[in-house]
């Protein structure tokens, strides 16, 4: 609101960020404009209002609190597809969540194939559990991650590779 000894005056208001604007009173975000907490968790503002005769008011200062929301993640990487065959509890590689913005976020992983499992973002084979070569020389597996705001990420598919070992022949015939 503006005080304005002018009964009936109108005015225009001058934002001096342009991610901002004054509409029926009311200070707003531009129309697809928003603000990321990550990059700046506070926004200095200044805003004049102008009569329709060109007299403007001094200029009034603030500073807006941007709030943090919770992101989810974006993307899942994994170090390593390679794994060799009958190495029960091996470990094929790191996992770790992408894109998500939020500071000190920690995540956990789902896997497909109850034949894998995380521990400590390590994707790894069961312990019990052998990857055979000769039956299956790859597994296809879906991968999500979730944030501590339980916040998931798209499921990601990775394709392990199993490797060959040599194995001691079980006997002659």
């Amino acid at each position: 609101a503006v005080g304005d000894p002018d009964a009936g005056d109108t005015h225009t208001f001058a934002v001096s960020d342009s991610r901002f604007e004054v509409a029926s009173g009311l200070l707003k975000l531009k129309s697809g404009v928003s603000l990321n907490f990550e990059a700046s968790a506070t926004i200095p503002l200044t805003i004049t209002a102008t009569d329709a005769f060109g007299q403007s008011s001094p200029a009034i200062s603030f500073t807006l609190l941007v709030l943090n929301v919770n992101e989810a993640p974006t993307g899942i990487s994994l170090s390593n597809t390679l794994v060799a065959e009958n190495e029960s509890g091996a470990t094929i590689g790191t996992l770790a969540a992408l894109g998500d913005p939020d500071a000190l976020s920690s995540h956990t992983f789902a896997v497909s194939d109850n034949r894998l499992e995380v521990v400590q973002n390590q994707l790894r084979v069961k312990a019990g559990q052998a990857l055979d070569f000769e039956a299956t020389p790859s597994i296809t597996l879906s991968v999500t991650a979730t944030d501590k705001g339980g916040l998931n990420s798209p499921a990601v598919s990775f394709t392990i590779t199993i490797t060959n070992v040599n194995e001691t022949p079980t006997g002659v015939s």
